[in-house]
């Protein structure tokens, strides 16, 4: 972990200031969630669930710049490009008094319409246009 915020450091992404919190909270998640629950951490299946929403489970608020490093890390590999794909909706479909089920079916409808092949390859009934 240090390695990589060294590099963003050396990058201008993150002030060497925050290298040091974000190294401090990296050290207690490892020590007070981590290595307690192990046995999560180790039969955990990337088939099953996305890593960042494994993670985020365990997170929960408390480790809030070490989050942050995370998705930039996520965003990074290939193989996690729906949690970019998820970040952005989320920003994307944001709007006051949205309430969190909203954001749900957004989303779905949005994974259905890239599962069809795009926005042409939806069929669209008359009954759901007047609903």
């Amino acid at each position: 972990m240090k390695s990589i915020l060294m590099h963003f450091s050396q990058k201008g992404h993150i002030a060497e200031k925050e290298c040091n919190n974000i190294l401090l909270e990296y050290s207690d998640f490892i020590e007070n969630v981590v290595q307690p629950g192990l046995t999560e951490f180790k039969t955990y299946d990337v088939r099953k669930m996305r890593l960042d929403t494994f993670l985020h489970t365990f997170i929960n608020g408390k480790y809030l710049k070490l989050w942050e490093t995370f998705k930039v890390i996520f965003i990074l590999f290939h193989g996690q490009a729906s949690v970019e794909r998820g970040f952005s909706i989320n920003k994307n479909i944001e709007t006051k008094n949205r309430g969190e089920n909203s954001y749900i079916v957004q989303r779905i409808v949005c994974d259905y319409v890239k599962h069809a092949g795009g926005i042409h390859n939806v069929s669209i009934m008359t009954e759901m246009r007047a609903a």
